[in-house]
Parts: structure tokens; sequence; C-alpha cells
């Protein structure tokens, strides 16, 4: 990066006139609930957001909580690894980043899905296959782009 860009951090530059930069992971990620739990921040937009980023949170939860109890195999550890860097990176840059796109990475994440409670997976289906109406309204009425 210091030959092509001039600089070590050139990366970190660019993204700081984003308002992006590297902070706390639970500000930003309580920041995106917040719609859950404060009318003020409730629009169509940040709840169908919100819903969509709580249950990113429970599924790497749940299968982080698997992965400790050592039920899960290389490839399931392996996808949990992968699953938890797309997750966190963008958590971790802050600023006012649309999370909605970078959860779309998380697709190695159905690798989880057998190894979870059956009433996990239910959950997570019913409120992903809930979420996608609001989710398609929202973007081809050009609200998320």
């Amino acid at each position: 990066m210091h030959h092509d860009a001039g600089g070590w951090d050139a990366y970190f530059k660019v993204q700081a006139k984003y308002g992006y930069h590297i902070g706390p992971v639970m500000d930003v990620l309580l920041a995106h609930l917040k719609p859950l739990v404060n009318q003020r921040y409730r629009d169509m937009r940040g709840v169908v957001t919100a819903f969509q980023t709580l249950a990113c949170l429970v599924l790497v939860a749940s299968a982080a909580y698997r992965a400790r109890s050592y039920a899960a195999s290389d490839r399931e550890l392996l996808a949990l690894i992968y699953v938890a860097i797309y997750w966190l990176a963008p958590l971790a840059l802050g600023g006012n980043l649309a999370l909605y796109r970078s959860e779309a990475l998380l697709l190695p994440a159905v690798l989880l899905v057998p190894g979870l409670p059956r009433a996990t997976r239910i959950a997570l289906l019913i409120a992903t296959t809930v979420l996608t109406i609001p989710m398609a309204i929202l973007f081809f009425r050009g609200v998320l782009v």
C-alpha cells in the first residue's frame, strides 16, 4: 500500500473522508439496533435494517456458541471465522455505514445453520423470510441503494 498509494494508512485516510474510522464495535452495533427500542429513530428503513442486523447477530452468536461446545467441524469453524470477520469489519469502521449491504457477504453462514438448534433455525427462517418483503419494497423505491 505504501508503494502504490504513498502511505501505509492510505485505506484509512480514504475512509476517514467518509466519516469511517476504527472504533468501538458495540457502539456501532447498538446504534444500528436503536430503531427497535427508540421511537425517535423509528422509520421503515431503520426498523427493517435493524431487524436484519438483529437476525445476523442471532445467527453469528448461535453459531459461535455451538462452536464453543466443540461440536463444530473444521469446515463449520472456518465458515464461522469468515462470517465473524465479514460481519465485524463493517461494524468496526463505524460511521453511518449501510450494514445491509455488507451483511449480504454472510451467505457462507448457511453452512452453519444445520448445526443450530431447531428453534433457532425456524426463528431465523421466519424472520429472514418476513424481512425480504419490506427490504424489497425499500430497494425498489430507491431507499436502499
